[in-house]
């Protein structure tokens, strides 16, 4: 079973899943802000967004390939957790040999959903 799968059976039916979304879609920089050039390009293998809160972000998930040990990818997925982190998004990542294991991602993004709907 794939990633993509496995979150539209158990997710789809709450929350809208859209895969492959660009960071300066979720968190809209200003051109003359210091991120701007940084994430125009980049993405996240998948944004979570509640459907109830006008399709709020919930949570975004990369799944990381042996490449992602490379510097200059490891470098780019720091840059994206401290984009992450500092905007208050929780980014969750998978590594590409656990992205089949259903219980295991079922049971990380369930407590990140979980978590985000209380912090409201």
């Amino acid at each position: 079973m794939n990633l993509k799968k496995i979150l539209f059976e158990n997710y789809g039916d709450k929350y809208e899943i859209f895969p492959k979304v660009r960071l300066a879609d979720i968190f809209e920089p200003k051109r003359e802000g210091q991120w701007y050039k940084k994430i125009w390009m980049r993405h996240v293998d998948f944004l979570i967004t509640d459907t109830t809160q006008a399709y709020k972000p919930m949570l975004a998930i990369e799944l990381d390939w042996e490449y992602h040990k490379q510097y200059r990818q490891y470098k780019s997925d720091q840059f994206k957790n401290e984009v992450f982190k500092e905007c208050g998004l929780p980014l969750i990542r998978f590594n590409n040999s656990t992205s089949s294991n259903a219980e295991v991602i079922r049971m990380n993004i369930t407590q990140y959903l979980w978590a985000t709907t209380k912090k409201e």
